[in-house]
């Protein structure tokens, strides 16, 4: 699959926004741009999960009939829509060999157009969310990008210009189509009386990936600490935090701020970045399924930081542990948001 062929349905989805229902629950827009890599955590290698970028459109629901999960009652709720398009790139900690590196991770990439809801309930607080993603594995794009990066050294890098690219998962491009849905609940909402958030909000998280790019299943707890003038939306879509808060009684009012802290575990059926591709596999190496671990731990924490409801940062550290027998214990990285709200969204 080529990159004309993987832009398509990017041409496809904005076409079918154009010719939707655009009678949106409120307005706003929000462009957002996010990368992660192990060169953003601290003493790292560019190695395992290297890096990821993608930008990100998020909207007022727009289109009313696609197939994604969202509170009904407009009185009740607001759901936000957003696509998106990015990349990923996975590699072994050998970069220099030219052959494939046997009980190392695969080199594997994805390339990837993102389109779904997050669903807000405004009397509970809880979150629905889920999106489709379109794509190809094994295109050479994310290598091409790791090799510049090396040759010139980026982010100081001092790693070998990676040899191994056409070792990777499904060499040459093939489809993944990927389902996935997340639901958080408060245990409390965190809100008081007058609208302020408290200093502490404990969220319910589960989770389900299926597809043929991963399959799996996931649980946890979100706690976010130092809410200032932070909704439970913040998270998500930073351009509509206010929602829940009541200008008046806000301090300092043209900051909003929280950290999280994100703990989940997560019951892996398959992962093709590993496993190689679920059907008509031609992968030169891959991990066997009996190596695969099928109970992964994931945690994440950062802050959030919103000004004049316009500019948003985000900085993260996350971490995950052995995915595969002889593989690393632990492995961590970091990743940055910036975004940016020409229209706040409002009701």
């Amino acid at each position: 699959m080529n990159s004309n062929s993987l832009f398509r349905p990017v041409l496809l989805i904005v076409l079918l926004l154009f010719l939707s229902d655009v009678k949106a629950q409120g307005k706003g827009f929000q462009v957002l741009f996010t990368t992660e890599n192990d060169f953003l955590a601290i003493n790292n290698k560019d190695e395992n999960y290297t890096g990821s970028a993608k930008l990100e459109v998020q909207f007022a629901e727009l289109v009313k009939w696609f197939p994604f999960f969202k509170y009904k009652k407009p009185e009740e709720s607001l759901t936000i829509q957003h696509i998106g398009i990015g990349g990923t790139a996975y590699t072994p900690q050998n970069l220099a060999a030219s052959e494939p590196i046997t009980n190392d991770r695969p080199y594997a990439s994805l390339m990837f157009l993102n389109f779904g809801n997050t669903s807000y309930n405004l009397v509970t607080g809880a979150v629905l969310q889920s999106e489709i993603v379109i794509g190809a594995i094994g295109t050479s794009l994310p290598g091409n990008a790791q090799s510049y990066i090396h040759k010139h050294h980026w982010f100081g890098s001092t790693r070998d210009v990676p040899m191994g690219w056409d070792n990777q998962i499904g060499y040459k491009g093939s489809f993944i189509f990927n389902y996935n849905a997340r639901l958080e609940y408060p245990v409390f909402a965190g809100l008081n009386p007058d609208g302020k958030c408290s200093w502490l909000q404990l969220r319910l998280r589960a989770g389900a990936e299926a597809g043929n790019y991963t399959a799996n299943v996931k649980g946890g707890v979100k706690i976010n600490l130092f809410n200032l003038n932070s909704g439970i939306m913040q998270d998500y879509s930073p351009s509509v935090p206010g929602t829940f808060l009541k200008k008046t009684n806000l301090i300092f009012p043209a900051i909003r701020m929280n950290v999280f802290i994100t703990p989940e575990i997560r019951a892996v059926a398959y992962n093709a970045t590993l496993e190689g591709l679920l059907f008509s596999d031609h992968s030169i190496y891959k991990i066997p399924h009996s190596d695969v671990n099928r109970i992964v731990f994931d945690v994440s924490a950062g802050v959030n930081l919103l000004i004049k409801d316009r500019f948003y940062l985000k900085y993260a550290l996350y971490g995950r542990s052995r995915e595969y027998s002889g593989g690393k214990d632990f492995h961590y990285w970091g990743g940055i948001s910036l975004g940016y709200s020409p229209a706040r969204w409002n009701r």
